[in-house]
């Protein structure tokens, strides 16, 4: 393995191990918030494939929309998070993902390939807030998990595991009372030879002359910066966009012959109404939220 994979594995701890003399303060205090949200959203979003194919999928979709944010349960519309540990500057969660099914007869890279389910992931999530200011917060995260593709609900197969680490300034320009919320977050995904050889391997029977068999090996899969923007319209409606570039390349799957593009990109748009709320209201002891 390269210097590159074993920076990125170690950068984020050594990050969290000098955060206490980069970030000695208080947060201030959070505000009251309803227990829950309730509404309506929807948006549209152009994804790669899966990462590295230079083919898009456009995605067009409205649905119910959940703000919860319970002692132990969170759910911020977008995402939801087990609370396992929790204080006003570190947190644990247990987190998720995963990625959209490829057909394989309908993608030109992987023409004669099986294809790919859709994959879910889970796993724990360490938190730090390195720094919090009327106007930003700073969040340093390592996430570790376990990968499973799903072909049906009864054939569940384990893919391996992954590493992010990451780096995430949320950013407030007119204080925390301002209807404007900007977000950036830099992460890198290390995965182990089972994950990576799932999306990225040619086995010798799938290979030809314009596809030679390949394996990627355990490593640096990719490194990616997203950004987010939300404008609150009304009180109860919120518009919203995000991007994300992500690069493989220099990376231990780079020089596969599945990836098309070692440069790829996401963009979205959306819109939520919350038109219900609860009365109970929560005080959340750290910016958990995404």
């Amino acid at each position: 393995m390269g210097a590159r994979y074993w920076a990125a594995v170690l950068g984020l701890p050594v990050l969290l191990a000098a955060a206490p003399a980069w970030g000695r303060f208080t947060p201030p205090p959070s505000k009251p918030q309803p227990l829950w949200e309730a509404g309506v959203a929807g948006g549209v979003a152009s994804v790669a494939k899966y990462a590295g194919s230079s083919e898009r999928h456009l995605y067009f979709a409205g649905f119910p929309y959940l703000i919860y944010r319970g002692p132990w349960l969170r759910i911020t519309g977008r995402s939801a998070h087990l609370m396992l540990v929790e204080a006003p500057r570190y947190w644990l969660d247990l987190s998720g993902g995963g990625w959209l099914p490829v057909n394989a007869g309908n993608d030109a890279a992987r023409l004669g390939m099986p294809d790919l389910d859709v994959t879910l992931q889970a796993g724990p999530r360490i938190n730090y807030l390195a720094a919090s200011t009327a106007r930003s917060d700073t969040v340093l995260r390592l996430a570790v998990r376990a990968v499973w593709s799903a072909a049906a609900p009864n054939d569940i197969s384990h893919r391996g595991y992954i590493m992010e680490p990451a780096v995430r300034v949320a950013i407030r320009p007119l204080g925390r009372k301002g209807r404007l919320s900007v977000g950036a977050t830099l992460s890198a995904l290390l995965g182990d030879s089972e994950h990576n050889a799932y999306f990225y391997d040619v086995s010798p029977r799938f290979a030809t002359p314009d596809r030679p068999a390949y394996k990627s090996g355990a490593g640096l899969v990719s490194y990616a910066l997203g950004l987010s923007a939300g404008w609150k319209l009304t009180e109860n409606l919120q518009f919203g966009v995000s991007a994300q570039v992500r690069t493989l390349v220099g990376t231990v799957v780079g020089d596969s012959p599945l990836v098309e593009d070692d440069r790829s990109y996401t963009v979205g748009a959306g819109l939520n109404w919350i038109f219900w709320k609860s009365e109970r209201t929560m005080v959340l002891p750290a910016p958990a939220e995404e």
